[in-house]
């Protein structure tokens, strides 16, 4: 035991080397040594400055080391009052103390001069030491000291710890945020849950470095054990009651361990303390989170395998959002809520007779107000589907704001892509179109045609120009008759894109002519595929030039990081995500050097570029005729037309139009459409996203009805829908167009396009 009053000179070095020769003796050379006086009762926060006083260097960022009499070469890291304690425990009289860099400089690198750190046990004893004289450990006398749950956290770990000289590029590790959360253990602690006490025995050994093993493991008796063999550390805790409460009854906080226990010692992270950890950081994403986890464990001694992170993620996730199961209860309050919230919302859903979930829909009032004050009547719809563990599918309408940006109008969410779900969501959508004749832009989806028809009529339902070449090349490749090549692959599907830009008639006919002639076959498809829905001069509609439904794909991508997500949070982080599109359009608007937008003053820019050079003749002061390439095109500006039919179509003066206004000596921006105008955008983004409270959300004991205040009777109960996803991880990235443009594959040999290296045919040059 201490004794009353005990003092120890301390000789304290700094900035020199540590030297051990062979026979095990301890030099220091180089550097500074100066002697401080220790007693009884100092505190750690206390001597470390004072050192670092008699050295003349900044306590900042140092960590001290000192050595126990029985063995000089090793290093135990001196982190706390408890182990300063134990330097009074171990040394007599003189005491060698060790500072240095917080980064680790003392560690030894040299296999010949290993060491085997000595370190404290859990409360501040010493847990091993070797005598030098044989290969044996030998075990020293320990006692415990008391609990240091009053103490302020040490982030100089060092030594044995786990934590010992992290490296710059991990100091914000969640490792090490969860190293750094001491896990205090005491006889008579009392913890809310069995689940918080098993997460405080892991952390606890985590952070003092030793294995444990559960003996008992159920909800009335729960008792872990050291590793070791003959180790007394034990802890065991009882339930109380009928209740969750859990007390610790037994603490043994004493380790015996070996040099070669401590050097087999393997510390692993299990998915409920990763789970933990992800929740406990603020904004955490289970999946970057869990990811970065994985990445850090390789540089401290603990292991955790890709699994089990997989595990923690998705606790982690129904941590912060709820069970997926559970979220559908939620829904009807949700539809509720956002209606009283948001003026004119519209949020639909419905379920089958046994209330499983079927059907959500949800429109925003500023969403539609949006699109009623400037959106031109062209939507692009699609369904998208969710990775959720249920079979939900998002079906989405977006239009386009002034600049041709993504406008999300409304979505929906459905239990299956079927005729009978789109044609419910059509009919809401109908619903809030308020008799404007809107184009839908889709992808042929059949089950979508057959509802469009229905609803809308056939006339305006416009077919996405991708999947059309996707399906003329799947019927090139699949019909053997055909025997077409690679080259003339590519002849039909440059001929079919022309056919489907052609913006007159005459056009149209010469490119669907020489389709004819490249195969008959080919043209009795084109002709079967109705290109009334497809091709500009064909279609009866305006659809302002859109052929393609790339904003579908920038709808899907707006919701990419919400897919996974259970269906009210989902709801709740769409609303957030829109809410902030909404603002961030409206101070952009503001910053409009132009009466137009970037994309639109851009696409003016090159006609007018492209207008250079071209002839014109003048019939009256608004009418023209522009001579281009042998043809000539009739342009009347007071119409805002021209033979070319593109300014009709597009809405954009063309180059024939930009060559008219640029011989009239007017404004160019007087004859582009209103829908592209600063006033239209500004009408658009006019209306903001009102705040919806859901601090009051009904708990899981409400809606079942165990709580006097229950919701049951006052709206139905949903359950989830009757199909779950097959087991394993479900896609998140779309599957690309195979027609896309891709990187050509280069050789590094000769540098040529077309093969790599190991098919290059070029002479290897010497």
């Amino acid at each position: 035991m201490t004794g009353v009053g005990k003092r120890l000179y301390c000789f304290c070095h700094w900035g020199g080397k540590r030297k051990i020769d062979t026979a095990r003796n301890v030099t220091y050379e180089g550097g500074i040594t100066v002697a401080v006086l220790l007693t009884e009762g100092t505190s750690y926060n206390a001597f470390v400055p004072l050192v670092c006083e008699h050295l003349g260097i900044d306590p900042k960022g140092k960590v001290l080391y000192y050595s126990a009499k029985l063995d000089k070469t090793q290093y135990i890291c001196l982190k706390n009052d408890s182990q300063l304690k134990a330097m009074l425990e171990l040394n007599d009289e003189i005491a060698d103390v060790y500072v240095a860099h917080a980064d680790g400089v003392l560690r030894c690198s040299n296999p010949a001069l290993q060491q085997i750190p000595v370190e404290s046990g859990a409360n501040g004893y010493v847990d091993h030491a070797n005598d030098g004289s044989s290969g044996s450990s030998s075990n020293i006398a320990m006692q415990p000291i008391p609990n240091r749950s009053n103490e302020e956290p040490n982030t100089n770990l060092c030594g044995n710890d786990i934590m010992a000289s992290i490296p710059k590029h991990i100091e914000n590790s969640p490792l090490v945020a969860a190293m750094h959360k001491k896990a205090i253990l005491e006889k008579g602690q009392l913890f809310d849950s069995p689940e918080e006490f098993q997460s405080a025995v892991e952390k606890h050994s985590l952070e003092n470095n030793f294995e444990y093993t559960v003996k008992d493991n159920s909800y009335e008796y729960m008792s872990a054990r050291c590793k070791v063999d003959g180790c007394p550390w034990k802890v065991t805790a009882v339930c109380e009651g009928n209740t969750r409460l859990v007390m610790v009854k037994r603490f043994i906080n004493i380790h015996k361990h070996s040099v070669q226990d401590q050097m087999g010692c393997k510390l692993g992270l299990s998915s409920n303390l990763v789970s933990g950890l992800i929740v406990e950081k603020p904004s955490a994403d289970p999946c970057s989170l869990s990811k970065r986890i994985h990445k850090d464990q390789s540089d401290f001694d603990v292991e955790a395998n890709y699994q089990k992170l997989w595990r923690a993620r998705k606790k982690a996730k129904e941590a912060i959002n709820g069970k997926p199961e559970d979220s559908y209860k939620l829904i009807p309050w949700m539809c509720k809520r956002l209606m009283e919230s948001i003026p004119g919302t519209v949020a639909k859903w419905t379920c089958s007779d046994e209330n499983k979930f079927r059907q959500l829909f949800v429109a925003y009032g500023c969403s539609i107000t949006g699109f009623h004050n400037g959106c031109r009547e062209l939507l692009f719809v699609d369904a998208y589907h969710l990775s959720g563990p249920y079979k939900d599918t998002l079906l989405s309408a977006s239009a386009l704001d002034a600049d041709d940006g993504l406008y999300p109008l409304a979505y929906g969410v459905v239990n299956t892509d079927n005729d009978e779900n789109w044609l419910w969501f059509l009919e809401h959508l109908k619903s809030i179109m308020m008799d404007r004749h809107v184009v839908l832009v889709s992808d042929r989806n059949p089950s979508f045609l057959s509802a469009a028809n229905k609803v809308f009529g056939s006339d305006y339902n416009a077919h996405c120009l991708s999947h059309l070449k996707e399906s003329l090349d799947y019927f090139i490749s699949s019909n053997p008759v055909l025997k077409m090549g690679t080259d003339k692959k590519k002849i039909a599907l440059k001929l079919l894109n022309d056919i489907a830009y052609a913006r007159t008639t005459d056009k149209y006919e010469a490119m669907l002519g020489k389709m004819r002639l490249l195969k008959e076959e080919l043209y009795d498809w084109v002709v079967s595929t109705g290109p009334e829905h497809w091709a500009n001069s064909l279609f009866p509609g305006r659809r302002w030039d859109k052929i393609f439904t790339s904003q579908v794909e920038s709808f899907n991508r707006f919701v990419q990081e919400e897919r996974d997500l259970p269906v009210v949070g989902f709801i709740t982080a769409h609303r957030l995500k829109l809410s902030e599109l909404l603002l961030r359009k409206q101070s952009e608007v503001a910053k409009w050097e132009t009466p137009v937008g970037g994309k639109i003053e851009m696409k003016i820019k090159e006609n007018q570029n492209l207008a250079v050079g071209l002839n014109h003749h003048t019939i009256s002061p608004t009418n023209m005729e522009v001579h281009e390439n042998g043809e000539t095109f009739a342009v009347a500006l007071d119409m805002k037309s021209c033979s070319c039919r593109e300014w009709e179509m597009t809405g954009i003066p063309c180059r024939h139009a930009c060559c008219a206004v640029t011989a009239a000596n007017t404004n160019i921006y007087d004859y582009v459409e209103k829908c592209y105008m600063k006033e239209t955008q500004e009408q658009i983004y006019a209306s903001n996203m009102p705040s919806v409270p859901i601090h009051d959300m009904p708990t899981l004991s409400e809606l079942h009805g165990n709580d006097p205040n229950s919701l049951v009777g006052s709206m139905s109960i949903l359950h989830p829908p009757p199909d779950k996803r097959p087991p394993g991880r479900p896609r998140k990235k779309q599957i690309d167009s195979q027609l896309q443009d891709k990187r050509k594959l280069h050789c590094s040999r000769c540098h040529k396009a077309g093969h790599n290296r190991s098919t290059c045919k070029e002479q290897p040059s010497c």
